[in-house]
């Protein structure tokens, strides 16, 4: 069995806040049925009323500030990820046009070999009508032998 590790002292303190938080709770829903039911409040059960509203108030308070500050962040950090995207995609953009020009100038290389190629063997199929003619021209009519 694997050894149990303790929690981290910053979970403890949530657990903590989590239990008080929920003694809390149920001690005001007891003072809320009692106030309900038109029992009175002892000077010391008022008191605690209060400061347990006071503190669920401050929790809601501090909650409200804290889910702003998050909000606020989530909003820089879309901002962020939209601007990543926009930039990704002129990027995407500039390298398809590069692409473009590249394919372009390498066509037209191709043609400019392709017509090399085709003069270069013009020329030496003239060449070769050339050295043959040449030949033809040449020779001298063969004159029988004399006995």
């Amino acid at each position: 069995m694997a050894p149990r590790t303790r929690p981290s002292k910053a979970r403890r303190a949530r657990q903590r806040a989590a239990a008080e938080r929920t003694a809390r709770r149920d001690s005001l829903l007891v003072l809320l049925s009692r106030i309900q039911r038109g029992i009175p409040l002892t000077p010391t059960e008022g008191a605690l009323l209060r400061a347990h509203v006071e503190v669920e108030l401050t929790d809601a308070d501090q909650a409200r500030a804290a889910l702003g500050r998050q909000e606020a962040q989530h909003r820089q950090q879309l901002a962020a990820a939209h601007a990543a995207i926009r930039e990704a995609e002129q990027d995407a953009a500039d390298l398809g046009e590069q692409l473009r020009a590249y394919r372009a100038v390498e066509e037209q290389r191709q043609a400019e070999h392709r017509q090399a190629l085709s003069r270069l063997l013009t020329i030496r199929s003239y060449s070769n009508v050339r050295t043959s003619l040449d030949e033809m021209y040449t020779l001298t009519p063969s004159t029988p032998e004399q006995p």
